[in-house]
């Protein structure tokens, strides 16, 4: 199984080559074959989105439905929008 480890910012690459040379010599396999084991990617996610149908409505006593940013403090809505990219570098466990 790998072990994923989330950061702030992309991993450097000599952190990168390093893991892929221990996996190397650990394991016997070839050079070529490390990036199967040893990757970093980066991934995004937006707590809320007012666009589409991904909205969230409140609905209210009277019986209407409002969308959360309409309902809410709008400065909290904008912090939710905002988009938060964490890095992330897999390779396997015990290296």
């Amino acid at each position: 199984l790998l072990k994923i480890r989330l950061l702030d910012a992309p991993p450097s690459a000599a952190e990168v080559a390093a893991l892929r040379g221990a996996v190397c010599r650990r394991w016997g396999i070839a050079a070529a074959d490390a990036h199967y084991f040893v990757f970093s990617d980066s991934i995004s996610n937006r707590a809320y989105s007012s666009r589409g149908d991904d909205r969230i409505g409140i609905l209210f006593k009277d019986g209407t439905v409002r969308d959360m940013a309409e309902a809410s403090d709008a400065r909290n809505i904008a912090e939710l929008a905002r988009p938060v990219e964490k890095h992330f570098l897999c390779f396997p466990a015990g290296f």
